[in-house]
Formats: C-alpha cells, structure tokens, sequence
C-alpha cells in the first residue's frame, strides 16, 4: 500500500520524498540536487507527508493515527 501511495505522490513531492525520507539526504542537499531552494524542500516533504497520511489513513490503527494527531494544550 505504501509503494501505492507513493507512486500517487506529484513528481515533485516524490522526488523530495524519496531523497528526504528514505535516503536520508539533508535539506541543504537536496535543494542543490533539485535546484529548489531549502525552503521548497521542506515544503514539498511536509505536503508528501500530509498527502501519504490522508492516503494511508484508512490502512492505519485508530490508535496509529491518535499519535500523528497534534495535541492541544
């Protein structure tokens, strides 16, 4: 399910995604690989993370997605 998902991920989210998240590769590497800046890098990770949670929430445990929820103080 999870390769499933990631193939859904836009190109550009997918590339960032795959460098940030399962590689390992800094920020700072990344955006010089893409040629994006450093802060369209973290932007583009945090999307994919969202869109792969919305995408993956039905396969997930009530109590898996309980600690992806923020908790308010």
């Amino acid at each position: 399910m999870l390769t499933a998902a990631i193939s859904e991920l836009p190109a550009d989210y997918r590339a960032v995604f795959l460098l940030r998240d399962v590689e390992g590769h800094a920020n700072d590497e990344i955006s010089a690989t893409l040629g994006i800046s450093v802060a369209s890098a973290k932007t583009r990770a945090h999307r994919a993370r969202l869109f792969l949670r919305k995408r993956l929430a039905g396969f997930m445990s009530p109590v898996a997605t309980a600690e992806c929820e923020p908790v308010s103080a």
